[in-house]
């Protein structure tokens, strides 16, 4: 599953907040729950709980200056390399 794909699933934009992926994430648990819906199987709601933690991943890696500063860094040193090493 990508990002992007996580994001489609809870129904929330790449840029949406802590508290509206979990409120995306409570509102998708109460469709797919087997326990609330007992026609629904659990691969959904497996998808629903997977999409949850990769969005707080991506939330908190962009939550946090530090570890913005080291991807931009990390990409940045790729780039200059790829520049210097171009046929």
């Amino acid at each position: 599953m990508t990002y992007r794909q996580a994001f489609a699933i809870l129904q929330i934009s790449s840029h949406a907040s802590r508290d509206e992926i979990r409120s995306a994430y409570r509102s998708q648990a109460r469709l797919y729950h087997p326990d609330h819906n007992p026609g629904s199987d659990g691969q959904r709601m497996s998808a629903v709980n997977e999409a949850y933690e990769m969005a707080l991943r991506w939330c908190g890696i962009w939550d946090d200056p530090i570890k913005v500063l080291d991807t931009y860094v990390k990409y940045a040193q790729a780039w200059e390399w790829a520049k210097a090493h171009q046929p």
